[in-house]
């Protein structure tokens, strides 16, 4: 998010090293929902890697956008894009979705 300057733009950030749990531990999330007092039908969680940011949240009930920025497929985002509710490989992408997903 700092890489790409919007961290500003989110209410929370959770970092696993604040909570003691990694991703994809069901309690990172929980915590997420905690901060931000929300249900999990309200958040859209995004992030680049299937097996650490999609399958969790989506199993809890959250909005899940699986990105590749960098359109190197590191994470195998493609053969999971369709898990997710949105896929995007563009950041101007996730900012014109954020209104609509």
């Amino acid at each position: 998010m700092r890489r790409f300057n919007v961290d500003h733009l989110f209410n929370e950030i959770v970092v696993s090293c604040d909570v003691g749990y990694c991703k994809p531990h069901g309690q990172i999330f929980n915590e997420l929902l905690r901060r931000l007092d929300l249900a999990p039908s309200h958040v859209l969680f995004v992030g680049d890697s299937y097996s650490h940011d999609i399958e969790t949240p989506n199993s809890m009930g959250m909005r899940t956008c699986l990105v590749d920025f960098e359109g190197l497929n590191k994470n195998s985002q493609l053969e999971h894009a369709g898990k997710a509710d949105l896929f995007l490989t563009e950041f101007s992408e996730l900012l014109s979705s954020w209104k609509i997903a």
